[in-house]
């Protein structure tokens, strides 16, 4: 990885912080049940492949668990309000599992007044 891509060279530019993990399927059920239980949904989209989005960025948790457990997603980006932040998973499927990337989008210097807020 380049420096200016890490956020060096001068650039200004600092990454937010990235949580990531993995998840068997036990895991998988586990996250999608949180999400269930805990979270306000915002948006649920698929993707397809490589270069290839399902096309159903209205989504529900149930399909995309569904999709992405069969084989028909590789990946599922879920935002969500929890807490008063605003919180973007990003679930791919790959060979030994399932890999999440989690983000605060407020650590991207989104507006306040876009902000979400529960309730």
């Amino acid at each position: 990885m380049s420096e200016a891509a890490r956020g060096g060279g001068g650039s200004g530019f600092t990454p937010p912080p990235l949580h990531e993990g993995r998840l068997d399927e036990a895991g998988l059920a586990a996250l999608f049940a949180d999400l269930r239980a805990c979270a306000r949904l915002l948006s649920v989209r698929g993707k397809g492949g490589a270069e290839q989005h399902s096309g159903q960025a209205g989504a529900d948790l149930d399909e995309a668990e569904r999709a992405l457990r069969d084989g028909r997603w590789r990946g599922v980006q879920v935002r969500y309000a929890y807490e008063g932040a605003h919180w973007c998973d990003t679930v791919l499927r790959d060979e030994a599992g399932y890999r999440v990337v989690r983000l605060r989008l407020e650590d991207l210097g989104t507006p306040p007044e876009e902000r979400v807020t529960d309730g």
